[in-house]
């Protein structure tokens, strides 16, 4: 028995076709770049930043799925179904991005207490009866901490800080956070919360 599978699988012929197959299933990596471009949402990050990723880890983000990637006769080589099941992945978190951020728009709040939810334009955290909506080009720029909003009414927020700041803020350059924040108040239906 053993034989015949040795046999079958050092047929020339049976050999040729799993190379075949092998390569079909192959897809450069400036071609998997390439298409991933053309793709609504997808970071605009140069091929040379995905070779330079492959060469320190042997991987490369594919939307937000990291793939395998390998040399294959001098060129860098993804598994092609892989990719496309990494490309699907893209397509559907785009799309629960895009119902997310309508939803929010409408009033309808995803999420649990502690949760951070992704919209198109930033994110947002649910806090109790409150969540804070922010920016991601207002985080990395330093300009603000974000806007709380009534979970309830879906108003604006108000907040109380009167928490002493904390040690960073205090000697240095600030922390990051909004670290004196101690209660937010919804001025609309009188729900309040410390924090």
């Amino acid at each position: 028995m053993l034989m015949a599978v040795m046999k079958k699988y050092s047929d020339p012929e049976v050999a040729a076709t799993m190379r075949r197959r092998t390569r079909e299933r192959q897809m450069k990596l400036a071609e998997a770049v390439d298409r991933l471009r053309r793709e609504a949402g997808a970071p605009s990050n140069s091929y040379e930043w995905y070779r330079h990723s492959a060469q320190r880890h042997g991987r490369v983000p594919i939307g937000c799925t990291e793939i395998k990637v390998w040399k294959e006769n001098g060129a860098w080589t993804v598994d092609a179904q892989v990719f496309e099941a990494a490309i699907t992945a893209h397509r559907e978190r785009r799309a629960h991005v895009a119902r997310v951020s309508s939803d929010l728009i409408r009033g309808i709040i995803h999420g649990r207490d502690g949760d951070v939810i992704e919209t198109s334009h930033g994110s947002y955290e649910i806090r109790g009866a409150f969540r804070l909506v922010w920016s991601h080009r207002e985080r990395v720029r330093h300009r603000g901490y974000g806007t709380w909003y009534c979970n309830r009414c879906n108003q604006p927020a108000k907040t109380r800080n009167e928490k002493e700041e904390c040690h960073r803020c205090a000697d240095w350059n600030g922390c990051g956070r909004d670290c004196t924040l101690s209660e937010v108040i919804c001025v609309s239906c009188d729900t309040r919360q410390p924090i």
